[in-house]
């Protein structure tokens, strides 16, 4: 089994490497950059978006499952450049539970279940993963890519049509993430200009 973990970057290689320089040791990284930041992406492989297409977040995540596929990796992760792992430990373990089901796999939700609530191991859900999440390869070959189209909101249109094949969106509880951010999406506040 081969994974990797693939993470849209728009102007922001400081904080890409400050939240993923170390995972990026242990693990494969595809980065999709736009062509005029690509010098500053160091240990991490890249491919590239040029600089005069206009894009959201639809066309990264597509680009970088396109190259994963290409390249032979059984599970894709996908993940922002302004998230950070709490638990890098658990990829492998990740990537074998996602390896052997018909799933979506995220970490966790921000709910709040309450001090003594008993949280299930996986929470199936109908909403948008957070994160990071990942789904083997073969599943993109029965939903389809990534729709470059959606300037964002493409994670949630590309798990409708998991759901449509009757792909089970959970997240696990075991596996846990900081992501900040003010814009939605992750996108910086130069996407919101106009």
């Amino acid at each position: 089994m081969r994974y990797c973990i693939i993470i849209p970057t728009y102007q922001r290689a400081e904080l890409l490497a400050k939240n993923w320089g170390d995972v990026a040791c242990d693990h494969d990284v595809i980065v999709v950059c736009r062509e005029s930041e690509s010098y500053d992406m160091g240990l991490f492989s890249y491919t590239i978006i040029p600089d005069d297409v206009e894009n959201g977040v639809g066309l990264p995540r597509k680009i970088g499952t396109d190259l994963a596929i290409k390249e032979g990796y059984d599970v894709i992760f996908q993940t922002d450049d302004d998230t950070r792992l709490k638990s890098p430990d658990l990829i492998h373990e990740m990537a074998k539970t996602i390896y052997t089901r018909d799933i979506l796999l995220a970490s966790k939700q921000p709910f709040d279940f309450g001090a003594k609530a008993t949280i299930p191991e996986f929470i199936f859900h109908n909403n948008g993963m957070i994160g990071f999440w990942g789904f083997r390869a073969d599943l993109v070959r029965r939903i389809g890519n990534f729709d470059p189209n959606f300037y964002i909101s493409e994670d949630h249109e590309f798990q409708w049509r998991a759901r449509q094949h009757n792909i089970a969106t959970a997240s696990w509880t075991k596996f846990k993430v900081d992501h900040k951010h003010g814009q939605p999406g992750g996108l910086s506040d130069k996407h919101y200009e106009n």
